[in-house]
């Protein structure tokens, strides 16, 4: 405990010691207000951390943040494969079914889950959608008693369950539409 105290002291003592030398180094202080707000939300930040972790926060921000990331990268994949049109479409719906499938299997090794096949279908009608999401997953994680065997196998499938729903939210796919098998 007293050791994160002591981080935690270490983390604002260099934060104050970047604070300074960043202002110091400000040519101007036409930016200097910009900088300070910019700068006392990063100080917000770093007050903030321990509690954070404390609470499991850190973790419920990052997984909104992996998932407004994967949104974003959806969206600008969608508009990207709509913006050409004709000759080459059927070669641009392969790579973005391509690109789909490597976002998805990026999330689910970020989530610590084994992946033999992923294969995403579009529909192609006015704009394109996903309409199908096919995944081969495996657990990495080996019972080493049979009695947790049981436990490692239920916690697998609670995973692959919010990875599901996560799936559908996301690629907007109902998630009848989505087959995970082992």
């Amino acid at each position: 405990m007293t050791e994160a105290i002591y981080d935690w002291m270490r983390n604002l003592a260099f934060f104050f010691l970047f604070m300074t030398a960043i202002l110091n180094c400000l040519p101007d202080n036409q930016y200097r207000k910009y900088v300070q707000y910019f700068l006392g939300l990063l100080l917000l930040l770093v007050l903030l951390r321990p509690l954070l972790s404390v609470l499991n926060l850190d973790e419920i921000i990052n997984e909104k943040l992996d998932l407004a990331t994967l949104e974003l990268e959806l969206k600008n994949s969608k508009d990207s494969a709509l913006s050409v049109e004709g000759v080459q479409e059927g070669f641009l719906n392969r790579a973005y079914e391509e690109e789909l499938e490597s976002q998805i299997k990026m999330m689910l090794e970020g989530k610590e889950i084994e992946v033999q096949q992923v294969t995403v279908s579009l529909t192609r009608g006015e704009s394109l959608a996903v309409d199908r999401i096919s995944l081969e997953v495996s657990n990495p994680e080996q019972a080493m008693y049979q009695r947790d065997e049981a436990k490692i196998v239920q916690d697998f499938q609670n995973k692959l369950d919010g990875v599901k729903t996560e799936l559908s939210q996301v690629y907007q796919v109902d998630e009848s539409h989505i087959d995970i098998s082992r």
